[in-house]
């Protein structure tokens, strides 16, 4: 064979490659599945301290820390509530009156730890295939390849490691194990987190024990019929200091402070309907009941509040200082992938920040263009990012 020819092999493959992505378009380069919830290692977001707005996909994700408790060696343990949008997708019932409906999954919000790497697998039936992903505590979902075939790692680059059907190793070195019954919505919750040095923390029914010995109280929502991950605190029916005319449950979350003593926390819950009103022909729009994160009522009294829209998206969050951040929302079909049934979701219009310093709101509009797959983002003085 010709050297010169072999010596222009790596060139040539490399064209090829460029040649390739060349001809993607740029909807094709950036698609983004309308159901893809979290952070994503790939994305591009803009936001502030607690919330993130994807310009690929028009999502939402909220983090708002709780607590932290300082761990020896190289863990740590902290809880946060966190929310996801693009909790809604569209299924399918069969036999006779067989229909599309609008579905919402339940897990889009919760309080978790950070050790909360939660390993789903899914199975595909007659396909006789298995998906198996992690779902880190931001939400994101990260794909393992080979599902069952071991070492699996996930493919975005994370740095995640499927040791064993019970064991993950996060990119820190941090391993984790997984004895717990699967939950219904989220996956396998570890029960264990196990640093390189042996410091370890555990997890039951009833919460954590750290590397320092201390215990955390913790509970699952009260649900016979499908298991729930543990969260922070415990069910109770003192409600004092959560908004009387809306709150339908509260946790109580008892923690370890200095010398000895103790914070309290309380989560406030209310019970409510969502409507959607997407707009898609062939899919039912039906009212589904919810129980929805309203308040987080701080040790020293000062409260974070959470209000929703029709959907069960964060229409407004107030800080315990008095600050706030509301978003509004619109309907949009978003770029598929191949075989999804769900033609679009809502995407993040605005988001409009108030210090509570007496300046008023300060609006961002987001404007998506999926024909260029570009996003614009104006800010309050009127400026234009692309």
């Amino acid at each position: 064979m010709n050297r010169n020819l072999l010596r222009s092999y790596p060139t040539i493959l490399i064209w090829l490659f460029f040649a390739a992505l060349a001809s993607l378009s740029p909807p094709a380069i950036l698609a983004q599945s309308n159901t893809e919830q979290g952070s994503k290692p790939n994305d591009t977001t803009t936001g502030g301290g607690i919330d993130a707005v994807s310009l690929t996909n028009g999502s939402l994700l909220v983090t708002v820390p709780v607590a932290t408790f300082q761990q020896r060696g190289d863990l740590s343990l902290s809880f946060a509530f966190r929310q996801t949008s693009k909790q809604w997708s569209v299924r399918s019932t069969q036999g006779a009156n067989a229909h599309n409906y609008w579905f919402v999954n339940p897990a889009y919000q919760s309080v978790l730890s950070s050790m909360d790497y939660f390993v789903n697998s899914t199975d595909y039936g007659d396909a006789g295939t298995t998906s198996t992903s992690v779902i880190s505590p931001d939400g994101g979902s990260h794909a393992l390849y080979q599902a069952g075939i071991y070492p699996a790692r996930s493919v975005d680059a994370t740095g995640l490691v499927m040791t064993d059907a019970s064991t993950v190793i996060t990119h820190a070195g941090v391993r984790l194990r997984y004895t717990a019954p699967q939950t219904v919505w989220l996956g396998l919750q570890p029960t264990a987190a196990i640093d390189r040095n042996g410091n370890q923390i555990t997890m039951s029914s009833s919460g954590w024990f750290d590397t320092l010995e201390r215990r955390i109280p913790g509970s699952p929502f009260p649900d016979a019929a499908n298991p729930n991950p543990i969260e922070p605190g415990v069910w109770t029916a003192d409600w004092a200091n959560c908004p009387s005319s809306t709150t339908t449950m509260a946790r109580v979350w008892d923690v370890p402070d200095i010398g000895g003593g103790t914070r309290r926390f309380k989560f406030c819950y209310a019970a409510t309907t969502l409507n959607p009103s997407f707009g898609f022909t062939n899919v039912q729009e039906n009212p589904v009941s919810a129980t929805l994160l309203t308040t987080i009522v701080m040790p020293n009294l000062t409260s974070w509040t959470f209000s929703y829209d029709n959907f069960g998206d964060i229409a407004r969050i107030v800080y315990p200082t008095g600050g706030s951040i509301a978003y509004t929302y619109a309907t949009r079909r978003g770029n598929t992938c191949t075989g999804e049934m769900t033609p679009g979701s809502r995407w993040v219009a605005t988001r409009t920040v108030d210090a509570n310093d007496g300046t008023g709101g300060h609006r961002w509009v987001y404007t998506y263009d999926s024909t260029a797959g570009t996003t614009t983002v104006s800010d309050p003085l009127g400026n234009d990012v692309v």
